[in-house]
């Protein structure tokens, strides 16, 4: 539940995941589906699905490909792909670059379709730190 200061809202969020690792590569598939009682009818409802494919590379780099579609209530369908790699510094930090499209069903679920396309990217960094 979110109370924005008018009304209650309910957020619910339903997923599946399946992972299969062989070797030094790692397959995730997820299908995620999204539901909220707020009362803008195209952001009620979302399904999406996502697909990453990871590769471990001498035993710790780790570069990642997917690929993601959404479809929302109305059945708008927006596909939608990303890329991230975790770089290992020292033993105990390492750097994450990302970036990915955005669609529908991603993040808080409540952009609307026209903000997604205004600029449908997202760029993300972190600094890990290991202990």
């Amino acid at each position: 539940k979110l109370y924005d200061g008018s009304q209650n809202s309910i957020y619910q969020n339903y997923s599946f995941v399946h992972t299969l690792s062989v070797g030094e590569f790692k397959n995730e598939l997820a299908i995620s589906y999204f539901n909220s009682n707020i009362p803008d009818s195209l952001v009620t409802n979302s399904l999406l699905y996502s697909d990453d494919l990871s590769l471990r590379v001498k035993k710790k780099y780790v570069f990642s490909v997917g690929v993601k579609l959404s479809q929302n209530k109305s059945g708008a369908i927006q596909p939608g792909y990303r890329a991230k790699a975790n770089i290992p510094l020292t033993k105990y930090m390492a750097i994450e670059l990302s970036g990915e499209k955005v669609v529908l069903g991603d993040f808080y679920n409540n952009y609307l379709l026209e903000q997604i396309d205004k600029f449908p990217y997202y760029f993300f960094g972190k600094l890990i730190f290991n202990w």
